[in-house]
């Protein structure tokens, strides 16, 4: 059940990778988004079989332990505040310029919320701002990137999760004709941003994976127990992501909580997800918490929860989407939290990256760049929907670095 393989058709599906975001995402989630054709999932899993119930022992993590984790989880609820990225940048001179957007996958509603957010923005500013929809395929990352050369754009934003490989020939001509190209939710902000692009914002899905394993274990009350990682590996983020739960799950619990990573490649969430869910759901009985490194998955593994009867059976998400956040008012708690930035403070932090390279500054790197995180949990999820979610100090913070003055 727990096999360290992977099967040759998922290990074909590692070839084309995805946020962001996350993060992407997205997939960004973020956070999210993008299109795979290969084959889905064989499971990957934390360790060796699982010890048996009757050898497992009475708790997975000290009563020390438990107590940091719910520490961390509570400081990851908690409103975050903004700090200034960089230096300040005139955004009047960048008035007239054009900007456009393409998100991996308009369908996402993060994806959605973030590439509208940014058109208003641009107006707001004088800068023409136009988003370039698409399914999640990269054929339509392709058309969008022409298409803003066809309007004559300065620069594009490729957010929730784009791959720059898929666009490799139409990135080289923007590198040519001195458009600039911007990664949103780079899931590496440590790491250089690909050299195809311009520059990248980040996001810090890695410590976001990690904080719902965290509130996984919690919320089991420090015992053993099964989980199961949904992933998908072409999109960019996808296989990071996955195995930074899985390593915390490593860290934290180690055979106590054994873990599968399943992967369903972008193109197959809207009909493989439910199914993969429920079978593994059967096949494993002890199963209590599912890890959704994109919130785009959890509409899908939704109806194989419900069907599955299992007390105490919850998800955990990355991506802070309103759709998935609003489900953890109406599930009953089976969709315990969904951690994420907002999608307005990532089309903020993408409108500086954007305000700096057309005025003639050098990109930020994403780990100073990047919108923050908050976890949404039943403790705090109506403060998701009020203009407080997430605090207004970024908006005040960029007005004040771009020169606007309310």
């Amino acid at each position: 059940m727990f096999s360290n393989t992977r099967s040759n058709q998922e290990k074909t599906s590692r070839a084309g990778r995805w946020p962001v975001a996350l993060p992407a995402a997205l997939v960004a989630a973020a956070a999210l988004a993008g299109c795979g054709g290969a084959a889905s999932q064989a499971p990957k899993s934390t360790a060796p079989a699982a010890p048996s119930a009757a050898a497992q022992p009475a708790a997975a993590v000290s009563p020390a332990t438990l107590a940091h984790l719910q520490a961390l989880v509570a400081q990851a609820e908690a409103t975050p505040t903004f700090v200034p990225p960089g230096p300040p940048v005139d955004a009047a001179k960048a008035r007239g310029d054009k900007v456009e957007i393409i998100p991996g996958n308009s369908e996402i509603s993060y994806c959605a919320d973030e590439a509208n957010d940014l058109v208003k923005l641009g107006q707001s500013l004088g800068i023409p701002t136009s988003n370039y929809a698409t399914t999640g395929r990269p054929s339509q990352w392709v058309q969008g990137v022409l298409q803003g050369f066809a309007t004559h754009v300065n620069a594009i934003d490729l957010s929730c999760g784009i791959t720059p490989a898929a666009l490799g020939p139409q990135l080289q001509v923007a590198k040519q004709n001195h458009v600039a190209t911007i990664l949103a939710e780079w899931y590496l902000p440590n790491q250089p941003v690909p050299s195809a692009v311009t520059g990248a914002t980040g996001t810090f899905q890695d410590q976001a994976e990690q904080l719902l394993v965290d509130d996984a274990i919690v919320q089991n009350h420090g015992k053993p127990f099964h989980a199961l990682i949904l992933t998908a590996d072409d999109a960019i983020a996808g296989p990071g992501a996955a195995e930074a739960a899985l390593q915390e799950f490593q860290k934290r619990c180690g055979q106590a909580c054994p873990a599968q990573i399943i992967n369903i490649p972008l193109s197959e969430w809207g009909t493989r997800i439910q199914s993969t869910v429920s079978s593994a759901l059967t096949a494993d009985p002890k199963v209590t918490a599912i890890i959704a490194v994109f919130d785009g998955m959890v509409p899908g593994a939704l109806p194989a929860m419900e069907a599955a009867h299992r007390p105490g059976l919850k998800i955990y998400s990355y991506g802070a989407g309103a759709g998935v956040v609003r489900l953890i008012q109406t599930t009953h708690g089976m969709v315990a939290a969904d951690i994420g930035p907002s999608a307005n403070w990532a089309a903020y932090a993408l409108m500086d990256e954007d305000l700096r390279v057309m005025t003639g500054q050098k990109p930020l790197p994403p780990n100073k760049e990047y919108p923050a995180l908050r976890m949404w949990t039943p403790a705090n999820v109506s403060q998701y929907f009020t203009p407080d979610g997430y605090g207004t100090s970024y908006i005040t913070g960029y007005d004040k670095l771009w020169g606007i003055h309310s």
